[in-house]
């Protein structure tokens, strides 16, 4: 985790992919790394292995949470060896070319009025933490919670740090950064923003959901639920 929650006792926690951005991390790395025929033979084994789970996702048979959970690691292992600084050029990269140009302004200017309002700004994903940090630059997030990777002696050891936020996880990382507070965040007034149910428990967490362009499992709550929903109005 990193950015300090500040003393206000409600917090505006956002999701990133398809909340934030539309986006993804893999398609920065892949347009990164894709000329090098090292990483194209890591990533064709990393396929394979992952592939019944890839299928059972697309048939329904395992939640995209565990496929998140599953894919998350495996894809962050192809880059092993990487040093510190391309590690860096790879997050800056990832900024310019995928994040920035899909970020969601409506949803931006949501984390800027929260902010102002005096929320505790929360950016919550299981996105590779350092990839997070030029989006907690660019807006002002208190708080940055995504999923973690091991450097050791300046070298990327293809490793995740402990489980990746998602799911059940967002909703442990979100309760722990309450107790690093002197006074807990009062979630029954705090908000939450995310795209899919697979963010429901999180939505659920706070007294104020906001489903920001829903999915059609996630709208469907959403409008039984009375939640507001952000989107286009198209």
């Amino acid at each position: 985790m990193s950015g300090q929650v500040s003393a206000a006792q409600t917090a505006a926690i956002f999701d990133f992919n398809g909340t934030l951005v539309t986006g993804e991390v893999w398609q920065a790395i892949e347009s990164w790394m894709g000329g090098r025929s090292a990483w194209k033979r890591r990533k064709s084994r990393m396929i394979v292995r992952q592939l019944p789970v890839i299928l059972a996702s697309k048939v329904g048979l395992v939640s995209a949470d565990f496929m998140v959970r599953r894919w998350m690691p495996a894809a962050w292992a192809t880059v092993r060896g990487m040093d510190e600084r391309e590690l860096a050029a790879l997050v800056q990269h990832a900024w310019e070319t995928i994040f920035r140009p899909t970020m969601r302004e409506p949803v931006a200017e949501m984390v800027r009025r929260r902010k102002a309002d005096g929320h505790c700004t929360v950016l919550l994903s299981a996105t590779y933490e350092p990839f997070l940090e030029p989006v907690r630059e660019a807006l002002g997030f208190d708080v940055v919670i995504g999923t973690r990777v091991e450097v050791v002696a300046g070298q990327v050891t293809g490793r995740v740090i402990g489980d990746t936020v998602t799911g059940a996880e967002k909703v442990r990382r979100v309760m722990a950064m309450g107790e690093d507070v002197d006074s807990p965040i009062d979630l029954e007034r705090s908000l939450a923003y995310a795209d899919t149910e697979r963010d429901l428990d999180l939505l659920q967490l706070v007294g104020n959901p906001v489903a920001v362009w829903p999915n059609d499992r996630l709208h469907q709550i959403a409008r039984r639920q009375k939640w507001p929903i952000m989107r286009d109005a198209g």
